[in-house]
């Protein structure tokens, strides 16, 4: 998380999986704004299971992947939170 409240770079990426944090929205870099949470996914399989993996997330809602990256706006706060690809594959290794 940025300690400013600037929005994170989000590198090029064929897919991006995109998630609203409520838990983190609307207080410290975020105050007044939505968190979103943005993974850059390099397919369409990865970026699907990444999905399963943020819809898994309590604090995470308006999960969706998306083709084209997301532009800044004034009322949102980006995190690049690639690392959830890792997470998102050992979570899924991890379900029945």
């Amino acid at each position: 998380m940025p300690l400013d409240a600037r929005s994170q770079p989000i590198p090029d990426a064929a897919y991006y999986v995109l998630s609203v944090d409520w838990s983190m929205s609307g207080w410290g870099p975020a105050e007044g704004k939505a968190n979103i949470c943005v993974v850059p996914c390099d397919d369409l399989v990865e970026a699907t299971r990444v999905a399963r993996y943020v819809r898994s997330r309590p604090e995470q809602s308006h999960i969706a992947i998306f083709e084209s990256k997301p532009r800044d706006a004034p009322n949102v706060l980006f995190s690049n939170l690639d690392g959830w690809k890792r997470a998102a594959r050992r979570w899924e290794d991890e379900q029945p």
